[in-house]
């Protein structure tokens, strides 16, 4: 039965702890969740919620695990922050927002913040393992671990015994930076740039670089990168620092991808080259062939293969050749 916002609304958060009448809470909780990136799991210190009480552990299996309890404990909650006077039961909340604007991000909901320390890389779990026991006495309380029952007195109430289903309309994982709090008012990319400018140069702006390097301290001020974690830059699994450069067996030398691919488009188009289709029979051990380089006499000028496509029906080769750099 979908939720209607018109059922019984029930069991009113009133205040916090015996003579508080304030919100000293901050988050019920509803789901406890496993996220794993990598061999790191989030793990959850106390039930606020807030981002100082999430931190990255080594993720155990549970086969490798001493006890169901152990592995479980490798889990964090999501939840809502009620107002006083709202119904627990019944009602529409949003995700918990513990996003200030201190964090210097531009968005709202529950974060877990992955810092350089954490080196945590890897392919992405996110999983709901199911309710939590949340408990309502007029003061709302639950047990710190969620599989567990817990004994309160004879006036507490389990909020779950009075709930039919539990709905999540919208739910995503983003990721966001905080771009280390440095030069936070901007878009900054690495950004590679030829020394000379000629009128041949065509630009390439749809270029996305999903994988990009790292960067030390010094390069990511000379070029005005800001210094953060960087969520696409692969691991060396070895050292768990971001990958600086890679080898180019080709060129016999090191350097960073998104340079040798500018270095490689500038190269290609610096200055203007000749491009031609050429028709050649093709015959058995004839002279058409995908890896050769063709010679023009009269334009003195030296051609390698782009592409060729064959005519069946009359036994040619169309060949698209292109001069080689002088």
């Amino acid at each position: 039965m979908p939720f209607t916002e018109t059922g019984p609304e029930e069991y009113e958060f009133k205040y916090s702890s015996i003579g508080d009448s304030s919100d000293q809470i901050s988050k019920i909780a509803v789901f406890a969740c496993m996220l794993i990136i990598g061999d790191k799991c989030v793990v959850e210190k106390g039930t606020a919620g807030q981002p100082g009480d999430f931190e990255w552990r080594i993720y155990k299996p549970l086969e490798k695990c001493a006890s169901e309890d152990e592995y479980y404990q490798q889990s964090f909650t999501i939840g809502f922050d009620p107002k006083i006077g709202d119904k627990l039961i019944g009602t529409k909340f949003d995700l918990q927002n513990n996003i200030s604007y201190e964090l210097g991000i531009d968005a709202e909901g529950t974060a877990i913040p992955i810092r350089k320390k954490d080196k945590v890389s890897g392919q992405v779990r996110f999983m709901i393992l199911g309710p939590v026991n949340s408990m309502w006495d007029v003061i709302t309380r639950r047990h710190p671990t969620f599989f567990r029952h817990t004994k309160w007195g004879s006036s507490t109430i389990p909020l779950l015994a009075h709930v039919s289903s539990i709905f999540v309309e919208s739910f995503e994982v983003k990721v966001y930076s905080d771009n280390g709090l440095v030069n936070n008012t901007g878009d900054n990319d690495i950004v590679y740039m030829s020394d000379t400018k000629e009128r041949f140069v065509n630009r390439k702006d749809d270029v996305e670089f999903r994988i990009s390097s790292a960067l030390t301290s010094s390069e990511s001020r000379n070029l005005g990168v800001t210094d953060s974690v960087k969520m696409s830059t692969p691991m060396n699994t070895d050292t768990g620092e971001g990958v600086r450069s890679v080898y180019d067996h080709v060129r016999r030398e090191a350097g960073k991808p998104e340079q040798f691919y500018v270095d490689s488009y500038y190269n290609e188009y610096h200055e203007p080259r000749i491009q031609m289709v050429q028709k050649l029979v093709d015959t058995e051990g004839g002279i058409v062939d995908m890896f050769a380089h063709y010679r023009h006499p009269a334009m003195d000028r030296t051609f390698f293969v782009q592409g060729i496509s064959r005519n069946l029906e009359s036994g040619e080769a169309e060949m698209t050749i292109k001069e080689i750099e002088r």
